[in-house]
């Protein structure tokens, strides 16, 4: 028995190498008809759903986020208590202006959730 003959009737290396370079153009075929068939499914494909986004613009304060903070607390009437978030001001606003009611039923109104979750 030869090196490259196996006896457990397995294939070589080599044979495989063989393999695919006599299918190559086969194998190459194949990809780019499912490449053009997922691309052109892509197109005609109904739309489920579209994504909106509003971005907010950075407010410049005089006196950073200490002035802003200490504004907002003397609003509330909570000049006297040490406010620390631990963030930053622009994130605080955006989590603020996100969790508010307007935000909440705004949402809640344009997509009928309270139909859809009452059932």
């Amino acid at each position: 028995m030869r090196n490259n003959e196996m006896s457990d009737g397995s294939e070589s290396m080599m044979d495989i190498l063989r393999f695919l370079q006599s299918t190559w153009k086969w194998i190459v075929g194949f990809v780019l008809a499912g490449l053009a068939a997922g691309l052109g499914y892509s197109f005609v494909a109904p739309k489920w759903y579209t994504a909106e986004v509003a971005l907010l613009p950075a407010a410049a304060t005089k006196g950073g986020a200490g002035m802003s903070l200490s504004g907002a607390a003397a609003a509330l009437g909570m000049s006297d208590l040490p406010l620390d978030l631990g963030g930053s001001v622009e994130v605080d606003r955006m989590d603020a202006i996100i969790h508010s009611h307007s935000v909440t039923d705004n949402t809640i109104a344009k997509f009928g959730l309270i139909a859809r979750y009452r059932a």
